[in-house]
């Protein structure tokens, strides 16, 4: 084998091995895509949640009650 036929070889296994990271890479970026698009699911729902839990205190009811009929007469408390 000379030298010519080794950097040939070299040339194709080097460059198997660039379409091989490339693609690695590419199913890492999917991946972490989905994984983001599910935390901020997760923190969408969790705020929801926490909305929803101070909808239902007595206190919020009564102050949306109160502006439902008199938003002007509304103080800054």
């Amino acid at each position: 084998m000379t030298i010519m036929e080794l950097g040939a070889i070299g040339e194709l296994v080097g460059g198997v091995a660039v379409v091989v990271s490339l693609i690695y890479v590419g199913l890492q970026l999917k991946q972490g895509t989905v994984a983001t698009r599910s935390h901020a699911h997760q923190a969408e729902a969790a705020n929801s949640t926490a909305l929803l839990l101070r909808a239902t205190d007595p206190h919020v009811f009564e102050l949306l009650q109160s502006a439902h009929k008199n938003y002007e007469g509304l103080s800054e408390q």
